[in-house]
């Protein structure tokens, strides 16, 4: 299949590697239609960009499920590969992380990035890497969560593990620096009431945070 317009040529090229890429084999036993032996660029594109700019998981399995995309756990082996990649990298060029951080604290940079907000979209509204740099600096307990999450990515945190109190108190340093509670429904209460913090300057309620942590 040829076109000679560049456009219609990118389309032909995209319904080409669709269809590759849903291709069962000859087996009767094959009943996967997406394996990494037929797993075109335009699917794994699809998955890591659906995952990367709007941190759903069900938009991604919902890609998967249509054909569209990789599923969302090929995402994460993905994202956890590229990472050990550029670790493996730093390591021959003979590059570290800077001695002041830590061991721990360099371990737990990429969960941090993740959970901060990737490219140039932070993922709470207003607060960006240096806000959330800076928070990490204030509450360095939130280190061992950083780290304990980047080591298991495919574990779900839920509300009563350590590890997710200690990135909700993270939360609520990140919005204000002086509270001296680590629970997100009890700051909101305090910014909106007391501070007269407008809707979109106050963090997440605990449950949408725990949805959020889960994709």
């Amino acid at each position: 299949m040829k076109a000679e317009n560049p456009i219609e040529s990118q389309a032909v090229l995209s319904i080409s590697q669709l269809m590759y890429f849903n291709l069962k084999g000859n087996r009767a036993s094959d009943s996967l239609h997406h394996c990494k032996e037929r797993e075109p660029p335009l699917p794994l594109y699809v998955g890591l960009n659906i995952h990367t700019n709007f941190w759903s998981r069900k938009a991604v399995e919902t890609m998967y499920r249509l054909g569209l995309s990789i599923g969302y756990d090929r995402v994460l082996e993905v994202e956890k590969s590229l990472a050990a990649s550029a670790c493996k990298q730093f390591e021959e060029e003979n590059l570290v992380c800077p001695a002041s951080f830590g061991e721990e604290r360099c371990r737990g940079l990429p969960f941090y990035h993740s959970f901060t907000g990737c490219n140039t979209t932070s993922q709470f509204v207003g607060k960006g890497k240096r806000s959330s740099w800076g928070a990490w600096s204030s509450h360095s307990a939130v280190t061992k969560a950083f780290q304990y999450a980047a080591e298991h990515l495919f574990k779900i945190l839920n509300i009563e593990s350590p590890e997710f109190e200690l990135l909700e108190c993270f939360t609520c340093v990140l919005y204000d620096k002086t509270t001296s509670t680590c629970k997100v429904n009890i700051l909101r209460q305090e910014l909106f009431s007391h501070k007269a913090k407008l809707m979109e300057n106050i963090p997440p309620t605990q449950v949408c945070y725990s949805i959020q942590m889960s994709s």
